[in-house]
């Protein structure tokens, strides 16, 4: 009878693939870019339009509830950023707490006016398509050249 040897399963001699290329990584990585290219666009045209328009329609006073409808739309499109960023990030992003419920119209404007929360949104709004391009033209120039 012929003696009976074991045999080990050799080391495997391909590396790891860096964090990045992993499949589910890179899988997130790359809805999350491509989905902010059309949010980016519609924050933007929202963001800008509206405070635009604010702008131009405030000696008629109607441009007051224009800003107002601006900054709450803007108040989504944040809350929407929040969850596509606690996709990738593989965590929940706490909303800060912001109640513009008022006893009354002129205190409920003013509280949405007042509030930097909004104003950050307005901005981070306008901004998220210009960041959301030159991400994705950088992405595309490291993959090409990888």
């Amino acid at each position: 009878m012929l003696p009976m040897t074991s045999l080990t399963a050799a080391p495997s001699s391909r590396p790891a693939l860096p964090h990045m290329l992993r499949p589910s990584v890179f899988a997130s990585d790359f809805a999350y870019l491509i989905l902010g290219l059309p949010i980016g666009i519609a924050s933007f045209t929202v963001a800008v339009t509206g405070v635009s328009l604010a702008a131009g329609l405030l000696i008629t006073l109607l441009g007051i509830p224009v800003l107002l409808l601006t900054l709450v739309a803007c108040r989504a499109f944040a809350a929407v950023e929040r969850a596509r960023a606690a996709y990738v990030l593989g965590e929940p992003i706490a909303a800060p707490e912001r109640t513009w419920k008022r006893d009354g119209v002129w205190e409920t404007t003013k509280a949405v006016v007042t509030d930097p929360g909004a104003w950050r949104d307005l901005v981070w709004s306008a901004a998220l398509m210009p960041i959301t391009v030159a991400t994705l033209l950088d992405e595309i120039q490291r993959l090409r050249t990888a």
